[in-house]
């Protein structure tokens, strides 16, 4: 995630992963700013529905930043992104989907162990 930010932010930013958090949806929904990209898909093996949340703020200002900008002006009563806006929430969901996708397949590559096959020997 780290460097598909760095390329739009133009700096290298400090990313933290926070654990994973099992909230009932009502009591997330409750703490989530009104204005706010929410991706919803699903990623096998997973059950249920992955959601990424990304900040207003956050998208306005890496935008902001890829034209040269120095950040942006806080911007109150937004209530729509711009299409540059949504065409980059677009590449950043599609890039950490397809991370995510592989790291899960990894991860089950590695622990599902093989199966052994009986081999068959001619007698």
């Amino acid at each position: 995630m780290r460097g598909l930010i760095e390329h739009y932010a133009g700096q290298r930013p400090g990313v933290t992963a926070k654990p994973l958090d099992n909230t009932m949806f009502m009591m997330w929904d409750a703490c989530v700013p009104g204005f706010v990209s929410l991706s919803l898909y699903r990623l096998p093996p997973i059950k249920g529905t992955v959601t990424l949340r990304m900040d207003a703020d956050l998208i306005a200002q890496l935008v902001d930043r890829f034209y040269g900008g120095r950040g942006p002006k806080h911007q109150a009563g937004r209530h729509e992104f711009t299409p540059t806006e949504q065409r980059l929430i677009a590449i950043i969901t599609a890039s950490l989907r397809m991370e995510a996708k592989q790291e899960t397949l990894k991860f089950a590559h590695e622990a599902i162990p093989p199966r052994a096959f009986p081999s068959r020997m001619a007698a």
